[in-house]
C-alpha cells in the first residue's frame, strides 16, 4: 500500500510545510528542485574534504546489519580527518516514510545519503527527496562511471528520466545450497536444467522416501522472488510498463505465462514422488537440509552463516568443513523453466540496494563526500568481498572483476555460483506501485501453491489482476 501511504504523507507534509519544494532550489532554472551553496577546495585535480560528517540513512536491518556497519567503520577508519559516516537503521515498513519526512521538513537528522531498494527511487524522485548525481559530477569534476554496473538493474538508476538518481550498490534473490554428498549419489555434476534437476530429485525421492528439495513457501521472500522469477524464466512481464496495470488474466498470452509459471512451481509440490512441501518458513525447513534428509534447501542469501553453523554443530564437523566440503551452492536460474532453450530460462527476479542523494544536501563539498562515500563502496573490492559475505552479490563492473574479490572463497563457492550471470537479474523497475504490486503477486503464488491442480488459476489471475488494476486506479494511475 506504499502509493497510499505515500500519497497521505505528502498532503501531510504539503500542510506543515507548504512552498518547500518550489523554494528549495530557487533561482536554479529548468524546474529544479535542488539547490548549492558553498564553494570546492582543490589539491590539483584531488578535492579537499575537511571533516565532513555525512548520516546515511539504511533499510539493512537484518543479519546483514553488522557488516554493513563494519563496512562503513572501514571507510570511516581509511578517511579518517576528512569525512564521517554515520548510520541510522530504519526498517523496511517505515522507511520510505521516514526519509521523505525527515527530508521535507529538513530535520537535523535527515539523511545525506540514502541506502534503500532500488523500488523506492521513483517515490522518492515524485516527492522530490533526492536530487540527481550526474549534476553534482559535472559541478565538481567528480570521476565515476556510473554505467559501469549490471545492465539489467542499472538501467532504472535514472528512475525514467534524463538525470542519474541512484547508484546501485547490490542485488539478493532466493538462492540454493545443495549436500554434496547426496547430489554425488545421484549426479557427477550440479543440475543446470529444469529437466536435470527432476531427474536426480525423482531418483533420491524414490530411493530414500525422502522429500528432496526443503523451501519455505510461507515466507514473503520466496512467493515474491519464485513468483516473479518463474514468471520470468516463461517469457513474461510483471506489469505494463507505459501505464503501469497489469494484463494477467486479459492478454491470453500473459494468461498462458502465468499459468506455466504457477505450474513450474507447484509441480514440484504435485509430482510422484513429491519434491518439495507447501507451506513453513526458512526455519522450519532448515532442520531437514541440517539433518542429510533434504538434498537441497532454498532460501535466502543473508543466510549463510546460519546455513553453515546449524549443519556444523549437527553433523560434527567445523564451520569451514560445512561451507567448503559438505555443502555446495547453486541458482534457481533455470529451475521455473518449462523451455530452458528460451534466452529467458535463466532470468532471476531480485531486489536491489541502492544509494541516493537527499535533497537536504546544498553544500558542494558534502555533496562531493557523499559521491565519494558511494563511489568507495561501489569500487572497493574489500567492501565488495564483506558485503558479499552478508549475501550481496556487487553488480559493480569495478568491484567484480578485480582478482581479490572473485577469489575470495565464499565469492568463489558461494556467490557467483547462485549468480552465474548478473546480467539475468531483474528488479521490478520504475513502478511507484510496486507494494500493491508484490502483494497480489505474492498472493497468487501462496494460494495457486495451495490448489492440488490448475483448475482455479485463470479466476485466481483475474480476481488479482482486478484488485490491482481497481487500488492504482484509485490512487492516480495513468490509464
Amino acid at each position: 500500500m506504499k502509493k497510499k501511504l505515500t500519497g497521505i504523507l505528502s498532503a501531510a507534509l504539503a500542510l506543515t510545510i507548504p512552498f518547500a519544494v518550489a523554494c528549495n532550489g530557487g533561482g536554479n532554472g529548468g524546474g529544479e528542485w535542488w539547490s548549492t551553496t558553498g564553494e570546492l577546495e582543490k589539491n590539483g585535480d584531488e578535492i579537499v574534504f575537511n571533516d565532513v560528517g555525512l548520516r546515511l540513512a539504511s533499510i539493512v536491518a537484518g543479519d546483514d546489519k553488522e557488516a554493513l556497519n563494519q563496512i562503513v567503520a572501514q571507510f570511516n577508519a581509511e578517511y579518517s580527518g576528512k569525512i564521517r559516516v554515520s548510520v541510522t537503521t530504519v526498517g523496511y515498513e517505515s522507511f520510505e516514510d521516514y526519509v521523505a519526512r525527515s527530508v521535507k521538513q529538513g530535520d537535523k537528522s535527515a539523511p545525506d545519503i540514502v541506502m534503500g531498494h532500488q523500488s523506492s527511487v521513483k517515490a522518492f524522485l515524485d516527492y522530490k527527496v533526492i536530487q540527481p548525481i550526474d549534476v553534482v559530477m559535472e559541478q565538481t569534476g567528480f570521476n565515476y562511471d556510473l554505467n559501469a554496473f549490471s545492465t539489467g538493474i542499472n538501467q532504472y538508476a535514472n528512475a525514467g528520466t534524463d538525470h542519474h538518481f541512484g547508484v546501485t550498490v547490490d542485488a539478493a534473490s532466493m538462492v540454493v545450497f545443495y549436500n554434496r554428498e547426496l547430489l554425488g549419489r545421484y549426479s557427477e555434476t550440479v543440475p543446470s536444467t529444469r529437466e536435470e534437476l527432476f531427474t536426480v530429485c525423482e531418483d533420491y525421492a524414490n530411493d530414500t522416501g525422502n522429500v528432496p528439495i526443503a523451501w519455505g513457501t510461507g515466507s514473503d521472500f520466496f512467493t515474491e522472488f519464485i513468483m516473479n522469477t518463474a514468471v520470468l524464466q516463461n517469457g513474461g512481464t510483471l506489469y505494463n510498463k507505459d501505464n503501469m496495470r497489469v494484463d494477467w488474466y486479459d492478454n491470453t498470452a500473459q494468461r498462458d505465462v502465468y499459468k506455466k509459471a504457477l505450474e513450474s512451481v507447484r509441480s514440484f509440490v504435485t509430482n510422484t514422488p513429491k519434491l518439495a512441501e507447501v507451506g513453513g518458513d526458512d526455519s522450519s525447513r532448515l532442520g531437514d537440509f541440517r539433518s542429510n534428509k533434504a538434498m537441497f534447501y532454498v532460501t535466502v542469501p543473508w543466510l549463510l552463516d546460519a546455513v553453515c553453523q546449524g549443519y556444523a554443530a549437527e553433523n560434527n564437523c567445523t564451520e569451514e568443513e560445512a561451507r567448503t566440503e559438505k555443502l555446495g551452492a547453486t541458482s534457481i536460474a533455470g529451475w521455473f523453466a518449462m523451455d530452458s532453450s528460451k534466452d529467458y530460462a535463466r532470468k532471476i527476479y531480485c531486489d536491489a540496494h541502492m544509494f541516493n542523494l537527499s535533497n537536504k544536501v546544498t553544500d558542494i563539498t558534502q555533496k562531493a563526500a557523499c559521491l565519494e562515500f558511494m563511489k568507495w563502496f561501489t569500487t572497493n573490492a574489500e567492501a565488495g568481498k564483506q558485503w558479499a559475505r552478508a549475501g550481496h552479490v556487487s553488480i559493480s563492473n569495478a568491484i567484480n572483476t578485480q582478482d581479490a574479490y572473485k577469489n575470495d572463497a565464499v565469492v568463489a563457492d558461494y556467490i557467483n555460483k547462485w549468480y552465474p550471470d548478473i546480467d539475468d537479474l531483474n528488479t521490478v523497475g520504475v513502478n511507484p506501485y510496486y507494494q500493491e504490486l508484490a502483494k497480489n503477486l505474492r498472493a497468487i503464488m501462496s494460494e495457486g501453491l495451495l490448489k492440488a491442480n490448475n483448475s482455479g488459476d485463470e479466476e485466481l489471475l483475474r480476481t488479482k489482476q482486478n484488485e490491482y488494476n481497481s487500488n492504482i486506479a484509485l490512487w492516480g494511475g495513468d490509464f
